[in-house]
């Protein structure tokens, strides 16, 4: 098989299997309305959480962490899985170990946000005063606060949120009130979960279409294994991810970004077993060339890449 073909196949083949874990496998899973209408689903969908992954690449793109340098990468406890695979509801195990872990987690990207671009609604927040500072971070924080979320935050819980901050703002400082506010926003179910509401209030007999920013993050996760980006939240906003050929347009906007094809890396890895490479026993007998003595990354990213052997 050539290359190129190696890679169509591939590429369908990762295609076909995420289409099924995203529940659009048949028509008997996915029903529509109307033709026009971008995303409905017949079935319940399972509370999935973040993966390891997800989570460690989410966080990246919210405080735009380096992508090359990965010392900030949190590791988690490795999910049970399903097939080798992670990110699945039925391979999801919480545990109070896991909990703490997203507890800490939460408590350790916190410090980044002051320093995230973008975040501060002001400019020179250190030579603000305090109270100039307090006004600032709030505003900040209802920025960003939807980017967390990955949907508007409702008026309840803003209200919340303000209430969280203004405790902080009357223990510590402006900068200890954000950064405490921020591991709010990080340890709620909200952001660990992928929550769909469209289904919380209507009978799982029936067909419920996907709003706008649930099928911004059905995107997001299936393309990217990450949170939506700006653009992304826009259209979202805007009512614009309502039709197919809406969604179509975004979904090649990003299969052309580098976050795409480092899905289709991941995937294959996870499918290939590649993760696990450094738990295989050597075997009594080496061969000439252990398998082992070959750094992991240099030959696992050429075949998922390119189909190539090194």
């Amino acid at each position: 098989m050539s290359a190129d073909r190696s890679r169509r196949v591939s590429g369908v083949l990762f295609l076909g299997f995420l289409a099924q874990l995203n529940g659009c496998a048949t028509p008997e899973y996915v029903k529509l309305k109307r033709p026009d209408k971008a995303v409905h689903t017949g079935i319940a969908a399972p509370l999935v959480a973040l993966s390891p992954t997800e989570y460690n690449q989410t966080v990246r793109d919210l405080f735009g962490l380096d992508r090359a340098n990965t010392t900030w990468w949190w590791t988690f406890p490795p999910e049970v899985g399903v097939g080798g695979f992670e990110g699945l509801a039925d391979g999801q195990s919480p545990s109070a170990y896991s909990t703490e872990q997203l507890q800490q987690a939460a408590h350790h990207f916190a410090s980044y946000t002051l320093s995230a671009p973008g975040f501060l609604a002001c400019e020179a927040w250190d030579t603000l005063s305090e109270g100039a500072q307090a006004t600032c971070g709030w505003e900040s924080l209802m920025a960003f606060a939807p980017r967390v979320w990955r949907r508007p935050l409702t008026e309840d819980e803003s209200q919340r949120l303000q209430a969280f901050y203004a405790v902080g703002l009357e223990e510590g400082s402006a900068a200890a009130a954000v950064e405490n506010a921020t591991s709010f926003l990080l340890q709620a179910p909200q952001f660990i979960y992928r929550i769909e509401h469209s289904h919380l209030e209507i009978p799982s007999t029936e067909v419920v279409a996907l709003d706008d920013y649930e099928v911004a993050s059905r995107l997001s996760y299936f393309l990217w294994d990450s949170m939506p980006d700006d653009v992304l939240l826009a259209e979202a906003a805007a009512g614009r991810l309502g039709t197919r050929s809406e969604v179509e347009a975004q979904a090649r906007r990003m299969l052309a970004d580098w976050r795409a094809r480092q899905a289709v890396v991941h995937f294959h890895r996870q499918w290939l077993g590649m993760l696990d490479i450094h738990s295989i026993d050597r075997p009594v007998r080496p061969m000439a060339r252990p398998m082992g003595s070959i750094p992991h990354r240099r030959w696992t990213r050429p075949v998922t890449s390119s189909g190539r052997a090194p």
